[in-house]
């Protein structure tokens, strides 16, 4: 079965898209993340964003889900992708999974940046109506090297007795 994981794309009014750059690759992403066992995709949302961010969102809708088979997890990664909209809180300076919290105009994404999410960008400001659903494949190397380093990762966690 299939990991479970949500992604959330938050704007603000200056059209610009909030990103996290992770602790643990070093690399920016969309706020998200695993879905807990009893938890709705859009309770994950609100969680992880908070988790990752500090900011306190509303889930405003659901964009797509989007099947991923090369990831390392039995039977690949399903992410429900969602756009949310910030109530409340402040951005952390540093947290468990965070290293910095920014506001990114879309133009200029940073360069260390999935193509995935810059898909999940698109489809959040292109599609207001349709539910996406679709299959996203990596290149070879990118699998390898994603499955590698998600395996060093783990570990890392499991030697500093992080969950």
């Amino acid at each position: 079965m299939p990991a479970k994981t949500v992604t959330v794309v938050i704007f603000n009014n200056k059209d610009e898209v909030l990103l996290h750059q992770r602790e643990d690759f070093r690399i920016w992403s969309l706020p998200g993340g695993h879905i807990d066992a009893g938890e709705s995709w859009p309770q994950a949302a609100v969680r992880e964003v908070y988790e990752e961010t500090g900011y306190q969102i509303v889930v405003s809708r659901w964009v797509g889900e989007y099947y991923q088979p090369q990831m390392p997890y039995e039977g690949g990664e399903i992410k429900y992708v969602c756009l949310g909209h910030v109530v409340g809180g402040e951005p952390i300076a540093h947290g468990h999974e965070t290293v910095q919290v920014k506001w990114f105009s879309l133009a200029n994404l940073p360069f260390r940046f999935s193509q995935f999410m810059r898909e999940y960008i698109q489809d959040t400001k292109q599609n207001e109506i349709k539910l996406i659903k679709r299959t996203q494949l990596m290149p070879f190397y990118q699998m390898l090297t994603t499955r590698y380093l998600i395996k060093l990762r783990n570990l890392r966690n499991k030697l500093l007795h992080r969950p």
